[in-house]
């Protein structure tokens, strides 16, 4: 829970959602039969938030590659104008 708390980096939050999931599975009890459904569901729990950290990630990258590939221009601007 300690970590969970303070999952400030993407792979941290990957981290907690299988840990959390895999504690949910344990706290059951259930057989080893089941333990195949409980690595599952952590592994669809960990691939929901990879894609949920890697949706974040993408949201802004429209404009750093508008940035950099106006920045050429605007150095070469201020060369002429120089």
């Amino acid at each position: 829970r300690k970590i969970g708390d303070k999952a400030d980096h993407p792979m941290g939050r990957v981290f907690t959602a299988g840990m959390t999931e895999w504690a949910r599975a344990k706290d059951t009890g259930r057989s080893e039969a089941l333990t195949i459904g409980a690595k599952d569901r952590i592994d669809k729990v960990m691939n929901v938030v990879v894609a949920r950290e890697l949706e974040e990630a993408e949201r802004n990258l429209g404009v750093l590659a508008t940035i950099g590939s106006a920045a050429p221009f605007v150095g070469l601007l201020g060369t002429v104008w120089g």
